[in-house]
């Protein structure tokens, strides 16, 4: 709050930096003035910039007026021409004589109108006469005209036979000849001209204006059609003076204006000459995109020539373009095209702007020490209680808020300030004192006891709902700490409804208890020795706003003045009940979800227990073996255990990973688990079998009977019949004992069982009959054998093998750190396979499935929320196949990877699995021999040897074997009876 005092702090919420109070009423009057100023600026230049703008249109339309102008005093005097040349008798002249009597009438045309270069006649024969002037040099060197000459008549005369002769006369000023060449043919026939063409189809027009020929100008040639059948007058006229026009109408120094025409070609350019930058071709007129002006070329580029006025952005500039038809009576379709920069245009408006800024900012650096004085006299006090709010929000209630001032609304905040200061300090410590507590009985207590000390009560008592009734639940007086609650009375929903609804002296809820009642409180008089008391009940909801208990404020009869100080205390008492009534609520439902969870645990352990009949109570007796070791090793006081303690978190989370350190064995098949010999499956398939050698004796006998009949002696055949059946029942003994696999399998009894299997049967019926989809599909891996079909006794078919599907999580590079060689099949039900066991009933297969339930255990696991303190439970749970020397499975973990707590149940989990009279495949050991093989184990590094010999030293065994093992077990003196 310093920093931002003394200008700008930093804000740790979402609005980020904050100015002080002083700062941001100079500010705001600053700005209030650069605003104000500012809007003028802009109104000023607005106002400015529109009257130039308009200005400016007003000079494009006068330029556009003068060059409509220009191009109809062009046009007037040769339409005059044309007219009277059209009915003069030189469009009925058939010879070079003539037509050389009008030549008068053609030079006062070409000298009256200083536009047109050359007037012509074409007659409907294919005859051609035409007059120019020779003021262009280019033009006198085209024609190789005479020094003296002034005009050229070119005269073509198409005879009845042969080709057209041209005849080529120059004249003088004086219309003297001065020159004569002699006739040459010629190709040129007026009739396939377009303006002769054009002429003789409609009225009198103007061609679209294209760069003469002769000349290098630019022109259009104007026409009319004589009276007289087939003759056409014509006229070329440059556009010269036009182009002159528009070099003189720039609105700025930097306007340009192009004439052009309809077709998009530049006629005429404010720059120069258009017909000096001719197109590709290097005859025809220029477009826009071929100028050397920027801005042109630019608009060249997407502009449409059409009637338009915009703004346009060429070059870093702006532009001000208008686009206006002219043309009038002539006949012709052009545009006039102005753009002028708008910054040229606009720079006297953006000066009065500048100047009005200025004194804008003047005003304003002037007004800011004043301000700046004004406002910090202000902002005193604001200062002062931003120092106070500083020191709460750093939760400093050591000294008061005393700052005053003559603002009222200032002093106002002030003293609501104090008082804030004052009730969060409660607040917190109600807070702070109830958050330690976890148990519900305690932190119903301190309530109690905060309550009292904050409310200044004489005493203050609790009732709770249970059923329909509320039961006292807690109470305390002053000086005299808690009180016995055994004597008051239940009260219903009726009676505390009532009492919530009494008002006395304006307090809601508050009750006068007499010797006269009310009946349900009378108890309370005699607990504190009163004849009259106050007691006002503040109502307990939960989130649901659903009544669950009372909270009971008793004080002894005082004076009026002590009642108004209590109302002042009461609305903060009423705050705090709420807040107590969740922290109730709030311990009830943790309480209730801790019994719930703990339910769901041991319901999920009696499950596993309850789906195997052999493995009875086993994830029910390793938590109880693991939390006698747990003690043990917190009340050792020998080394390495003298420093170990565990506080409640810790006992929960071994409590939780010992009850779910096999929840994994869900995912394991019961046959697998409860597999108690080689064969067995769903079934124990040592049946199959079995039939099988039925049906070898059936044979034996059917092979007797038909040597018999076949005429062999009895007795011979009869011996050979009982020793077969001798041998065959030997094999199946032989059979059915490897099966039960409780020995240990030698060579040669694998060599024995490999002979056996040799043996052959016949198979008649369809193997593939009325079996599963899953058992077709992997019979289908191979082509079914014509029936009847010779098979061995004992094999080991393609369909056995029962491939692997998906990802298994122990395979290797998985996100768990598993390290277990994972089986190439999920199982493998050959028979010889099975049979060929060495020790126990297992193959690696089925073994890899049993051992698979600590990674089903560790995934499941670790896929739940866990709170912090929580945490370990997966690796205290997933780590009881470990060994100390990381040898064990599924990490391969070392001692010293391991929590201890994981050591206890690894330890736990062996010692039941030892003492267990359920399991199928061996017999319940005394606790002799389960401690000397866990004592060979240790040794070996297998399980942690000074928690063996805590285990051992503790009367663990003893203890654990008086309460879960039968007494024929309990062979050992600390598993005496006496002990």
């Amino acid at each position: 709050m310093q920093a931002a005092g003394q200008g700008g702090g930093k804000n740790g919420g979402a609005g980020g930096y904050r100015l002080p109070l002083q700062l941001t009423l100079g500010a705001l009057f600053v700005l209030l003035v650069v605003l104000v100023g500012g809007i003028l600026s802009w109104q000023g230049y607005d106002r400015s910039s529109r009257i130039i703008l308009e200005s400016a249109r007003q000079v494009q339309h006068q330029a556009a007026g003068e060059a409509s102008r220009a191009l109809q005093a062009t046009y007037r005097p040769v339409a005059m021409a044309l007219r009277i040349l059209a009915w003069s008798p030189v469009t009925g002249a058939g010879s070079l004589d003539q037509r050389l009597a009008s030549l008068p009438g053609f030079v006062a045309a070409l000298r009256g109108a200083p536009a047109v270069s050359g007037i012509q006649v074409g007659y409907g024969d294919g005859d051609y006469f035409i007059v120019r002037r020779l003021d262009d040099p280019v033009l006198r060197q085209r024609f190789h005209a005479p020094a003296d000459a002034a005009f050229v008549v070119d005269d073509i005369q198409a005879g009845d036979e042969g080709a057209p002769l041209l005849t080529r006369l120059f004249f003088g000023r004086d219309l003297k000849e001065v020159a004569r060449e002699e006739p040459v043919t010629s190709d040129y026939d007026p009739r396939t001209r377009p303006w002769y063409r054009r002429a003789i189809a409609s009225r009198p027009l103007a061609t679209y204006p294209y760069r003469f020929r002769f000349i290098g100008e630019v022109g259009t040639t104007f026409t009319m059609r004589s009276g007289r059948p087939g003759v056409v007058v014509a006229a070329d006229v440059t556009l010269r003076d036009l182009s002159a026009s528009l070099s003189g109408q720039h609105v700025t120094p930097g306007t340009e204006l192009a004439l052009i025409g309809a077709s998009g070609r530049v006629l005429a350019w404010s720059g120069g000459n258009p017909a000096a930058a001719p197109d590709a071709a290097g005859n025809g007129l220029p477009r826009l995109a071929t100028l050397p002006s920027r801005v042109l070329a630019d608009l060249g580029q997407a502009l449409r020539f059409e009637p338009a006025e915009f703004n346009f952005e060429s070059g870093r500039r702006d532009w001000q373009v208008s686009i206006m038809p002219i043309g009038g009576d002539s006949g012709l379709t052009l545009f006039l095209l102005m753009a002028s920069p708008l910054d040229e245009l606009l720079g006297g408006a953006m000066e009065i702007r500048r100047q009005a800024l200025t004194t804008t900012a003047v005003v304003a650096l002037f007004a800011i020490p004043l301000v700046w004085l004004l406002a910090r006299r202000l902002s005193l006090s604001m200062r002062r209680l931003a120092a106070d709010a500083g020191k709460i929000s750093r939760f400093d209630f050591s000294e008061p808020v005393d700052t005053r001032s003559f603002i009222a609304e200032v002093d106002q905040l002030a003293l609501t300030m104090g008082m804030m200061k004052e009730t969060i300090n409660r607040f917190l410590t109600l807070i702070n004192s109830l958050a330690g507590e976890r148990d519900f009985g305690s932190l119903l207590g301190r309530i109690v006891a905060e309550t009292l000390e904050v409310s200044r009560a004489d005493a203050v008592v609790t009732y709770l709902l249970e059923g329909d009734v509320l039961k006292p639940g807690e109470m305390q007086i002053r000086g005299q700490g808690p009180a016995a609650v055994s004597g008051l009375g239940e009260l219903d929903r009726d009676q505390a409804a009532a009492f919530l609804d009494a008002r006395d002296r304006g307090v809601r809820g508050l009750v006068r208890v007499s010797c006269r009642g009310p009946a349900g409180l009378l108890p309370l008089l005699t607990l504190l020795e009163a004849d009259l008391l106050n007691v006002i009940l503040l109502p307990l909801y939960d989130r649901k706003q659903v009544l669950t208990g009372l909270l009971g404020l008793i004080y002894r009869e005082r004076e009026e003045s002590d009642l108004r100080q209590r109302r002042e205390q009461l609305a903060f008492v009423r705050a705090m009940s709420g807040f107590a009534a969740v922290s109730l609520e709030s311990r009830q439902l943790l309480e209730m979800q801790e019994a719930l969870l703990s339910s769901f645990i041991k319901l999920i352990a009696g499950a596993i227990d309850a789906k195997s009949p052999y493995t009875g109570g086993h994830c029910q007796r390793v938590p109880e073996l693991t939390r006698m070791l747990a003690r043990a090793a917190v009340d050792s006081r020998e080394p390495p255990f003298q420093d170990f303690d565990m506080d409640p978190d810790q006992w929960e989370a071994l409590e939780i990973a010992s009850w779910l350190h096999d929840c994994g064995k869900v995912t394991t098949p019961e046959y697998v688990v409860d597999k108690a010999t080689k064969l067995e499956g769903i079934h124990d398939r040592i049946h199959e079998i079995r039939m099988r050698f039925e049906v070898l004796k059936r044979d034996a006998v059917i092979s007797y009977w038909q040597q018999l009949a076949a005429g062999g002696e009895a007795a011979p055949l009869q011996r050979a019949l009982q020793e077969e059946w001798k041998r065959l029942d030997e094999e199946f003994a032989f059979v059915a004992r490897c099966n039960q696999g409780g020995e240990f399998l030698a060579p040669e009894a694998l060599e024995r069982l490999q002979q056996i299997g040799e043996r052959r049967w016949m198979r008649t019926l369809d193997d593939r009959l009325g079996i599963s989809a899953e058992a077709l599909r992997r019979r289908q891996r191979t082509p079914a054998a014509p029936l009847p079909v010779e098979e061995r006794l004992l094999a080991d078919k393609p369909e056995h093998l029962v491939e692997r599907e998906g990802t298994d999580p122990a395979q290797a590079g998985n996100t768990w750190g598993f390290r277990m060689e994972v089986p190439e099949y999920k199982m493998n039900q050959g028979e010889l396979y099975n049979l060929s066991i060495a020790r126990g009933t297992l193959t690696p297969e089925e073994r890899y499935i049993i051992n698979h339930h600590i990674v089903q255990t560790i995934v499941m696991l670790e896929k739940l929320p866990y709170p912090r303190h929580l945490g370990e439970v997966p690796l205290i749970a997933g780590c009881h196949h470990e060994t100390m020397d990381g040898q064990g499975y599924p990490r391969r973990l070392t001692r010293e990877q391991m929590p201890l707590a994981a050591r206890m149940v690894a330890i736990a989990d062996i010692f039941e699995a030892l003492t267990a009279s359920d399991r199928p495949y061996k017999k319940a050991k005394r606790l002799s021999e389960a401690l000397a093989i866990m004592g060979r184990m240790a040794e070996a590094g297998h399980i942690d040897p000074d928690l063996f010999r805590l285990f051992l030293d503790s009367d663990i065994p003893g203890e654990y074997g008086r309460r879960f093992l039968k007494p024929e077990q309990r062979d050992t003196a600390a598993a005496a009876p006496g002990r």
